[in-house]
C-alpha cells in the first residue's frame, strides 16, 4: 500500500469530501462512496483543476 495513491491523505480527504457533498442531497453514504470512488478512478487517479473540481461538485450535488 505504501506510494499507492489511493491511500494517502490527501487522497482519503478528497473521497470523503466527494462523499459527504452527496450525502447532504441524501445518496446511502456507502453508495455515495462507492460513486466517489469511481468518479476518482475514471479521473485517473489523479487530482483535478479547480475548474474541474467546480464542475464535480455540481455533478455530486444534483446526483
Amino acid at each position: 500500500m505504501k506510494g499507492d495513491i489511493l491511500y494517502s491523505p490527501e487522497t482519503s480527504a478528497l473521497l470523503l469530501a466527494m462523499t459527504a457533498v452527496q450525502c447532504a442531497r441524501g445518496v446511502p453514504p456507502r453508495e455515495a462512496l462507492d460513486r466517489a470512488h469511481d468518479l476518482w478512478r475514471a479521473h485517473d487517479g489523479t487530482s483535478w483543476e479547480f475548474a474541474e473540481l467546480a464542475a464535480l461538485v455540481d455533478e455530486l450535488g444534483t446526483a
